[in-house]
């Protein structure tokens, strides 16, 4: 672009801009913080620098130092500093008191940095708004799934519940089993026992019965009456086989094997129904 060329007040104008101060006072470039006098430039936004530290700092970053505006190193302008009468007259008219038209160039000066100043605002406050939806809606996302893993942990316990419950009414029932197991283990037991006892028992008194008809089979002569000490013989036989057999025990712990069967009791043989002659027998 070709170079522009400002009147002293023009200059004063453009370096009142950043620091908000009259034309009177004379500004500083904002990149080496020195006075702003001969050699300077502008970049479309409105600021001013001197045109080496502009030049090197779009070298390393093409936006505006001051508002971060992208731009490049082809748009900024030179200004060259001009004095003339006129500008000497206007110097002399400042130092005695701003004229109208300095006033209103001041004026709206300002309001071209007010109204920068508040887009400027006005974007911080669009991305801090960005920022904070984008923010909004991953923390709603954070809070959807924290609601969901708590309801899955809130499911998962009551199953774990559900599952100790069946387990203790499991344990519960089988120890009633086990209980009535070894409830009818010695029950069994017991009458297993009894069982041989009984049988035991009624052996020996079946072979004490025995024992006692055939004494008293020896002692009777009369034929009837040996008829009914053999009758009473079979009902004791009788007897003694519907007790069962007598219990066999093993001849040792080694062998397990039953010990031979012990001697029961036989019926005798009926003894002959002839009649013995007597003394008085012919």
């Amino acid at each position: 672009m070709a170079p522009q060329y400002l009147s002293y007040g023009g200059v004063s104008d453009v370096r009142s801009r950043k620091s908000g101060q009259s034309g009177d006072d004379v500004s500083s470039c904002v990149i080496c913080l020195e006075q702003m006098g001969d050699g300077l430039a502008a970049l479309p936004c409105g600021h001013v620098f001197h045109h080496i530290c502009l030049e090197q700092a779009l070298a390393r970053y093409a936006a505006c130092p001051i508002c971060r505006r992208e731009t490049s190193p082809r748009d900024r302008v030179r200004l060259y500093l001009s004095l003339g009468a006129s500008d000497a007259d206007r110097g002399d008219r400042v130092q005695h008191g701003s004229s109208p038209r300095h006033d209103a160039d001041n004026c709206n000066f300002s309001k071209i940095i007010a109204a920068e100043r508040l887009r400027e605002m006005k974007t911080e406050l669009d991305r801090a708004n960005d920022n904070q939806r984008l923010l909004g809606r991953h923390s709603h996302r954070l809070q959807s799934k924290l609601e969901r893993q708590a309801q899955q942990l809130e499911q998962t316990e009551h199953r774990l519940q559900h599952i100790q419950r069946d387990l203790d009414s499991a344990n519960v029932q089988l120890k009633r089993w086990q209980r009535i197991a070894e409830l009818g283990f010695h029950q069994s037991s017991m009458a297993k026992a009894a069982h041989v006892d009984l049988e035991v028992r009624v052996q020996a008194t079946a072979d004490r019965m025995l024992k006692k008809v055939r004494a008293h089979e020896q002692e009777v002569r009369c034929s009837s009456c040996r008829e009914r000490m053999t009758d009473v013989e079979r009902a004791v036989l009788a007897f003694a086989s519907a007790a069962g057999p007598a219990p066999r025990s093993p001849c040792c712990q080694r062998h397990h094997r039953p010990e031979e069967p012990r001697a029961t009791t036989t019926r005798r043989p009926e003894p002959s129904r002839r009649r013995r002659r007597g003394p008085y027998d012919s």
